[in-house]
């Protein structure tokens, strides 16, 4: 999985505008041209670490009342995704650190909860 901390966005936000942001630590910078604000945005984000530029503005975020995301509407399409699904949450819930902070789980617990989602998912 990649590290989505380094995700930065970078944008023309209008003609003579253009804007960077990086939505995980909350650093923005703006620019007259994408040089600008890609430099300001170095100069604020400092060694933080490499830095994956995405070419174009976030997502907004999703208002109460919309519709449900289309991996939501394709679990609930699906038989096997929606098998899955329930598994997947039920083993969630019952090796979730909240609910046993202090749990140790052998390679056989482990081994069961593949086989487990394995199953559910054929």
């Amino acid at each position: 999985m990649k590290n989505r901390f380094n995700d930065t966005y970078i944008w023309q936000d209008g003609r003579y505008s253009w804007m960077a942001w990086n939505k995980a630590v909350g650093i923005g910078a703006t620019g007259l041209d994408r040089a600008e604000a890609e430099r300001t945005f170095k100069a604020e984000w400092g060694d933080r670490g490499e830095i994956n530029w995405i070419e174009n503005p976030p997502e907004p975020p999703r208002r109460p009342g919309e519709p449900a995301t289309p991996i939501a509407d394709a679990i609930e399409a699906s038989d096997e995704h929606r098998r899955g699904h329930s598994v997947y949450r039920r083993l969630l819930a019952e090796f979730h650190p909240d609910k046993n902070p202090d749990a140790i789980y052998s390679a056989g617990d482990v081994t069961r909860v593949i086989v487990e989602m394995w199953q559910a998912c054929r």
